[in-house]
């Protein structure tokens, strides 16, 4: 258990040293998981260490977000959630089959697209 615990300070403290090491001469990394890579480190770790040095105020972290596949996706078509809100008639009602089958367009529970466990 002992050892086990020096390779995690000791990969800790690479990570942290590269990270370090490189902001002296780089004004930013863009990318942690890009950097990870190209400095054979793990991501996660890079991670850890980034919000263990931005605890000690060491550097200034600011996220970028970016979407992942299932976010490309709900950005082009709309959230599950979407769906669903965007099924329920101006009226405010439906009935529960009607609103599981898609029935309120027109179309029959055959017809209806079934992605990841939601009908569309």
């Amino acid at each position: 258990m002992r050892g086990s615990r020096a390779i995690c300070l000791y990969i800790s403290f690479m990570s942290e040293a590269a990270i370090l090491g490189f902001l002296q001469n780089n004004e930013s990394i863009s990318d942690s998981g890009q950097f990870a890579a190209e400095h054979n480190l793990d991501h996660e770790e890079v991670k850890n260490v980034i919000k263990s040095l931005q605890g000690f105020r060491y550097i200034e972290a600011k996220e970028t977000l970016v979407l992942t596949d299932d976010g490309k996706k709900y950005a082009a078509e709309g959230s599950p959630e979407i769906h669903f809100f965007s099924a329920i008639p101006e009226e405010g009602s439906i009935s529960k089959d009607d609103l599981e089958f898609g029935r309120h367009e027109g179309r029959l529970k055959e017809d209806a697209e079934i992605r990841d466990g939601v009908y569309y």
